[in-house]
């Protein structure tokens, strides 16, 4: 049975991402879109680059439904780092994938448990630029890819978000993580894609997990077991820095 827990801040940052951009306004008095805003929340502000989302088009009611989502996913993993720990809201999660709960939620574990270790931990980790390198939707299904740029001495990276509808909603079915630059080659080849179809299934958790193309194992197989929330980081740095050193040795 799902959890119907919300993320935490999910609601307060669709608010926000909905109510304090930058917007400039027209000479009759309407509020028209900018290409970058300003997001504000209790840890600070960080600005979102929509330009690429705007080349496409206006940005209608499903595409701000999906931003928002994509940008409440970013802050919960980043806080996660600075030791705020929550849980997806297993309701949009899509019912075909929902080993993908568990995994988001092993993945805000690590992060916590990595944060904790290291000496240099601060909000460097939070977003401070957000961009959008592509969000197509079509026939039901919609790819995201974003380019997060965390506030300071933290390298950026990319990461792919998979929806599908379901009523008026939209349902994750994957996040494709490109931790240290393993899922590249994945991002690329999804946003060659313009098959709708083959992003809900050859893009989906349940047939592209984390280990099918990073190197490593999901977030939640560091976790020890019975709920004991223990992290095994030392097989974690050692399988990263394994799948790093393979990555630099391939380029």
């Amino acid at each position: 049975m799902k959890r119907k827990i919300l993320i935490a801040g999910l609601l307060c940052l669709a608010m926000l991402a909905a109510g304090c951009g930058n917007g400039s306004t027209a000479a009759d008095g309407s509020l028209t879109e900018s290409d970058v805003t300003t997001v504000k929340t209790d840890d600070g502000s960080y600005t979102v680059d929509k330009s690429a989302v705007l080349a496409e088009g206006k940005i209608d009611g499903d595409k701000q439904k999906i931003m928002d989502a994509v940008e409440s996913y970013v802050l919960l993993f980043s806080r996660a780092y600075n030791g705020s720990v929550s849980i997806v809201d297993g309701d949009r999660i899509a019912d075909s994938e929902s080993a993908l709960e568990h995994e988001c939620d092993s993945r805000a574990v690590v992060l916590t448990a990595l944060g904790q270790q290291d000496d240099t931990r601060h909000d460097g980790f939070l977003p401070h630029t957000i961009t959008y390198e592509l969000l197509d939707i079509q026939d039901g299904a919609a790819r995201v890819i974003v380019n997060y740029e965390p506030r300071k001495g933290m390298e950026p990276w990319r990461e792919g978000y998979i929806f599908t509808q379901e009523g008026r909603d939209w349902q994750l079915v994957n996040v494709i993580v490109n931790y240290n630059g393993g899922g590249d080659a994945v991002l690329d080849n999804l946003a060659a894609s313009d098959d709708p179809a083959e992003w809900t299934t050859t893009y989906s958790y349940s047939q592209l997990p984390r280990s099918a193309y990073d190197g490593l194992h999901e977030y939640g197989d560091y976790i020890g077991p019975f709920g004991s929330g223990e992290v095994d980081l030392e097989s974690l740095k050692y399988e990263d820095a394994i799948a790093e050193y393979n990555r630099t040795e391939n380029k």
